[in-house]
């Protein structure tokens, strides 16, 4: 009898309740419906924010992540002030930016008031990755002839180099929910590192059409589908714009191909037929996609946002609505016309079913409000 009633009183609270997502809406992120109001936080012609009160533009030249202190949403930058390179925390509510960790350009670890960090700026895109339950944001660091994997700890406040040594090729980086970091090379080599930098393992993975292009200064953009068991890049090969690896038996599957170009930039359509920059930006599943069906992406100069649907293989792009003394509105759209939204190649989901974009120091909310 229990087994006969539980499903009927489970089907019974979705109809009466209804079923809610990540921040309590009624549709999902995804859902044709779903909106966002825009914020310009600082930056690309948004009001100025200041560094610990004082009147410095920052985030110039920033690498900007999103990162949730005390349920608070805000943003995380790798940003180089004069020469002071430094983590920072830029509240949201006062758009001040507040160092954390940092304190001049060079190689140390330790406590965060006296670490130092390297470069990182046009010619160095650093790689990095926060673990999965925020403790732990791993970098790739390049002071001198040094490129080293770096681990900051917020729960202890502290700074540790994982591997001194680090090959410059390698500049990507992913994490999953067992704590496991994946580390990637422009010619495909994959280290799978546990959580204290120890190498678990080492392979040799296959493009199918030779190393993956456009990557000599710039992170390369990876994140992990654990559904099912994948690692997709956001990098081009010679015949791909985005690509996965199965983790399983380390085969190469191509999603969005480059060859037969029919469209470019922004226009939403078919992933055949896509015409994009070629290097790629930041890239991850979003929420309330159990499945991991929806795959959103930047790239490098083409200023937008994209959403990839891999079930019907169609590539959303965004739109945007303004009214005079109202907020702007975002939405994504399979159809023209689209708007360029200035998301260089950074962006994070953060929570309530809302991101942060920008990049080189312009930076937005997008707040989901339906």
């Amino acid at each position: 009898m229990r087994s006969i009633i539980q499903p009927f009183i489970l089907l019974l609270s979705v109809i009466v309740l209804g079923q809610t997502y990540e921040g309590g809406f009624s549709t999902p992120a995804w859902d044709t419906s779903a909106r966002w109001e825009v914020s310009h936080l600082g930056g690309g012609g948004g009001p100025d924010m200041f560094l610990e009160g004082q009147a410095k533009g920052a985030g110039t030249n920033a690498f900007s992540f999103s990162y949730t202190e005390a349920g608070t949403a805000g943003a995380g930058y790798l940003s180089r002030e004069g020469n002071r390179n430094f983590f920072g925390w830029l509240d949201m509510q006062t758009k001040r930016v507040h160092a954390v960790a940092g304190s001049g350009f060079g190689y140390m670890d330790g406590p965060f008031s006296r670490a130092r960090f390297g470069l990182w700026g046009y010619l160095f895109h650093p790689g990095a990755a926060f673990s999965k339950d925020g403790r732990y944001l791993y970098v790739t660091d390049k002071c001198g002839p040094l490129h080293t994997l770096r681990r900051l700890d917020f729960e202890q406040q502290m700074v540790a180099t994982l591997m001194p040594t680090l090959s410059t090729e390698y500049r990507g980086l992913a994490t999953d929910s067992t704590g496991k970091i994946y580390v990637i090379s422009g010619s495909c080599k994959l280290m799978v590192l546990t959580p204290d930098g120890q190498i678990e393992k080492t392979v040799q993975l296959d493009t199918a059409d030779g190393k993956i292009t456009g990557f000599t200064n710039h992170s390369l953009c990876i994140t992990v589908d654990e559904t099912h068991q994948r690692l997709y890049c956001n990098q081009s090969t010679k015949n791909w714009y985005v690509f996965y690896w199965d983790l399983s038996d380390l085969s190469f599957h191509g999603v969005v191909p480059r060859d037969s170009v029919q469209r470019y930039k922004d226009v939403p359509g078919s992933f055949a037929g896509t015409g994009w920059y070629f290097e790629g930006g930041h890239l991850s599943f979003g929420p309330d996609d159990p499945e991991k069906r929806f795959l959103y992406l930047g790239r490098n100069d083409t200023w937008e946002l994209f959403r990839l649907d891999l079930e019907r293989k169609w590539v959303a792009s965004v739109r945007t609505q303004s009214t005079k003394g109202q907020p702007t509105i975002m939405s994504f759209v399979d159809t023209l016309p689209t708007s360029k939204i200035g998301v260089y190649s950074s962006f994070r989901w953060i929570g309530n079913g809302s991101f942060l974009a920008g990049g080189w120091g312009a930076s937005q909310l997008y707040k989901r409000i339906r």
